[in-house]
């Protein structure tokens, strides 16, 4: 538990640094802060637009700090993958026996989505990989996997199944009632609701 205090209160000060560091860099924002002269109007804006997105940041970044939790002995999650193929529509699993298989050969295919293992099990021990479709909640909810490229996360996209409002939250905190029926490609009318 220790360990998981430390780690927020890292992750809140490098937050809290975000300011200074990001206002003056100058590709941050996609503009040029620093080479506008300083009573130029448009370095203003830009320093406005830097603060608003460090501002958003900051909000973003207080709902996910205080659900991480550290797990004694793990590290490192498991790298698996299993792929879809929109021509033959088939959902292969990559697995031992596909080891023979070039891996960086199927990358080149636009006709292939991967799919990569999130490192946790639903409640039932079955693999949850991104693009699964999960009964949430006891069955009241439908929901897919999918990555927050931002904070490097899985999410749970609670709107998808007529939510009243749009909420997001980190798959690990509800792997005691979520429960794999079915992926995004192959069962597309779970979604419809």
């Amino acid at each position: 538990m220790n360990a998981t205090n430390s780690i927020s209160k890292l992750l809140r000060k490098a937050l809290a640094g975000i300011n200074r560091a990001q206002i003056t860099a100058t590709s941050r924002c996609g503009k040029n802060c620093s080479r506008n002269g300083l009573g130029n109007p448009k370095r203003n804006v830009c320093r406005k637009r830097c603060r608003s997105r460090i501002a958003n940041l900051k909000k973003k970044s207080k709902r996910y700090l205080p659900n991480w939790q550290l797990k004694r002995g793990e590290d490192m999650r498991e790298i698996k993958f299993n792929f879809y193929n929109t021509r033959t529509r088939e959902y292969t699993h990559w697995n031992d026996s596909n080891v023979g298989l070039n891996f960086s050969a199927f990358c080149t295919h636009e006709h292939l989505r991967f799919l990569q293992y999130t490192g946790l099990k639903d409640k039932n021990g079955v693999e949850i990989f991104e693009g699964h479709i999960l009964s949430a909640f006891y069955g009241t909810q439908l929901t897919s996997v999918k990555w927050n490229k931002e904070f490097g996360l899985y999410e749970i996209d609670l709107q998808l199944s007529g939510g009243s409002e749009a909420s997001e939250e980190l798959l690990g905190n509800h792997l005691s009632v979520v429960e794999v029926i079915g992926n995004i490609y192959e069962n597309p009318e779970l979604l419809k609701v």
